[in-house]
């Protein structure tokens, strides 16, 4: 029976010099960080649940009235579909606004801890 290597040879089983070779020391550790940080909200809302009990909250009677309710499916779509592209340009605007801030501040933090003037 052939005896199968899956670690390299010349690396000492308790030796991780970057994230590179992490990868190569245990290819599952990648996975078992993202699902940990995947599932730390559940848990942050598991814990607040067992503190503070969720109750439930007395909701009055609530009715949709529409100005100007749609005659079918397509008038609905064809009703909705404006504002779905306004949502949709608003929150375009807003992830390119978000970066470019993101990027001002770090080429600010970046010049002041190089000491020069950002270009």
């Amino acid at each position: 029976m052939a005896r199968v290597e899956h670690y390299p040879a010349e690396k000492p089983h308790g030796s991780v010099e970057n994230a590179e070779s992490a990868r190569e020391f245990h290819p599952r550790a990648c996975r078992t960080r993202r699902a940990s940080f995947i599932s730390t909200p559940a848990a942050s809302l598991a814990v607040a649940g067992a503190m503070v009990p969720f109750r439930a909250l007395q909701v009055a009677e609530i009715s949709l009235v529409l100005d100007d309710p749609p005659l079918s499916a397509l008038d609905a779509i064809a009703k909705g579909t404006p504002t779905g592209m306004a949502l949709l340009l608003n929150i375009g605007a807003m992830l390119i606004v978000a970066i470019a801030l993101v990027t001002l501040v770090n080429k600010r933090a970046l010049a002041l801890s190089i000491g020069t003037a950002p270009p």
